[in-house]
């Protein structure tokens, strides 16, 4: 799980990046959209596959601007999301330490 967040984040900046590579970051929506699903993180799956579908296409100010617009939605959505999954993980090891006694 953390090397996911680690690969999103990293995305995220290359995105921040204002990079015009459409190509790279189509592949890396579709892998993150398959990673996200994974975890049940449905929200940042389906931005990630609208990623993917939005720079499929050719290269534009459009284009560009609608990518952007939803790298910054799902660095939003991963911000909730990781809090969410680190509370959750945190709740689990307190109840393991808990079911020691």
């Amino acid at each position: 799980m953390v090397s996911f967040f680690k690969l999103l984040h990293c995305i995220l900046t290359f995105g921040g990046r204002q990079s015009k590579d459409l190509k790279q970051i189509s592949q890396l929506g579709h892998f993150l959209k398959g990673s996200s699903a994974a975890l049940g993180v449905k929200r940042v799956s389906s931005t990630c596959e609208q990623i993917q579908n939005s720079a499929k296409g050719i290269s534009s100010e459009k284009i560009l601007e609608e990518v952007m617009s939803l790298l910054k939605r799902v660095k939003a959505e991963y911000d909730v999301a990781k809090r969410h999954l680190q509370e959750c993980l945190e709740h689990h090891r307190i109840e393991q330490s808990l079911s020691v006694f």
